[in-house]
């Protein structure tokens, strides 16, 4: 019997890396290090073991990434908890934050038809509600990774996905926040800030590296 990975910290990391090019290029130790809130040490012992697993092929100093067996089992995990947050916000009225709550703990179920049949009851979703791909029968690639730090002062973008996490969630339903919504990028003094008709948002840097946006087409230069 095959066996998946099944300690949710490594989980986690498998994850941050899918999520973040690790299919296809490198994820940097401080990336990892960002992204979980760990000390850099922390994040080397756990490549370390994952490495070992077969889940990642790691080198020091350019950081990992994922190995076929790892992004099958880390594309497995996050296929089920992108349907299970379909149905809770689609379907029981449940908030964006509250779906990723539950949709933690319910992605390890291990029967695979039982999320074939909730696919095909949603109508085969795209994404997830916070803006991510829903895979159906194999890897793929996340469609947006520029955050909101990687782009220009002055530039007009389109907000297309919100990483899963409970503090930027609750940011993101408090102050009204959508997918498609159209902003104007301000930094200033080390300082990133967004402004939406009359209203201007004062990001955190770790708020700015999870909102990730493409630009504004329709801008007029």
């Amino acid at each position: 019997m095959k066996k998946h990975v099944n300690n949710a910290n490594q989980e986690d990391y498998l994850k941050v890396m899918y999520q973040n090019g690790g299919l296809h290029s490198h994820v940097s130790n401080k990336v990892l290090s960002q992204k979980l809130k760990v000390s850099p040490p922390s994040v080397s012992e756990m490549l370390l073991k994952l490495a070992e697993k077969d889940y990642i092929s790691y080198t020091p100093y350019k950081g990992a990434i994922l190995t076929e067996k790892g992004a099958e089992d880390t594309a497995r995990i996050i296929r089920n908890h992108r349907i299970f947050e379909r149905f809770l916000y689609d379907k029981l009225g449940y908030s964006l934050r509250e779906v990723h709550n539950l949709a933690e703990e319910l992605e390890h179920v291990k029967d695979p038809d039982f999320f074939h049949r909730l696919y095909d009851f949603l109508g085969h979703p795209t994404t997830c509600p916070h803006g991510s791909l829903i895979n159906k029968d194999r890897v793929i690639y996340e469609e947006y990774t520029e955050s909101l730090a990687d782009f220009d002062n002055g530039d007009r973008l389109l907000i297309k996905r919100f990483d899963d996490s409970n503090s930027l969630l609750e940011f993101v339903e408090e102050n009204h926040l959508k997918l498609n919504q159209e902003i104007d990028l301000v930094k200033e003094d080390d300082r990133i800030m967004i402004e939406s008709k009359a209203s201007r948002l004062l990001l955190s840097d770790d708020f700015a590296h999870k909102i990730y946006a493409i630009k504004d087409a329709k801008k007029q230069d």
